[in-house]
């Protein structure tokens, strides 16, 4: 039944990828639920054998635009990253997967940006290495190979993943954008055969 929802949904996206917009919407990682800047997207390790919270949060620039409904996108924890991912803590009603194999949130209501939309919950050994990149893709269950947002209007729109960096310092840039690759209709085919 699972495989049967996820390919419909991926057949729906699939039909309303061609009428997709770019927009400047970004699921980005923070050390706060509600970051005041990007230097709040340097991440400490937390100490030894201690939880870590590593909050995503779908921004917009500028800010004041339209409102949003739902996210789709993933945020693997990072080689360098010398702890485990525990779980993700769920913001809004409908969620579907997890960070760690790509997950899709469903807002329940038209919310405004910026907005915290899912806490990703990490076990920390707190020997992580300065500057580790943590970085936010699309989910690799949808075929546009992009980070995506739908918009209280239904509109689908393609953004961005920013990055976090965990144990940042002035030698590491922690709001750089992930580029994303355009998926071809015959990867979407392999896909599912």
């Amino acid at each position: 039944m699972k495989h049967v929802l996820i390919m419909t949904l991926a057949l729906l996206l699939a039909a309303s990828v061609a009428m997709a917009q770019e927009s400047n919407d970004r699921i980005g990682l923070y050390a706060t639920p509600t970051p005041a800047g990007d230097a709040d997207c340097n991440i400490t390790d937390a100490p030894p054998g201690g939880l870590l919270a590593v909050y995503c949060v779908h921004l917009q620039e500028p800010s004041g635009g339209p409102t949003m409904i739902a996210s789709q996108f993933q945020a693997v924890i990072p080689e360098c990253f010398t702890g485990s991912w525990l779980s993700d803590t769920a913001v809004y009603p409908v969620t579907v997967n997890n960070s760690q194999v790509g997950v899709a949130i469903g807002y329940g209501i038209c919310v405004p940006l910026p907005s915290h939309v899912l806490t990703i919950n990490l076990f920390a050994l707190g020997d992580t290495p300065p500057c580790c990149i943590y970085p936010v893709t699309a989910d690799p269950n949808i075929p546009s190979g992009r980070v995506e947002f739908v918009d209280c209007d239904d509109n689908l729109l393609f953004g961005w993943g920013q990055s976090g960096v965990i144990n940042g310092d002035q030698s590491c840039e922690c709001s750089t954008f992930v580029a994303t690759e355009h998926s071809t209709w015959g990867k979407v085919k392999a896909l599912y055969q």
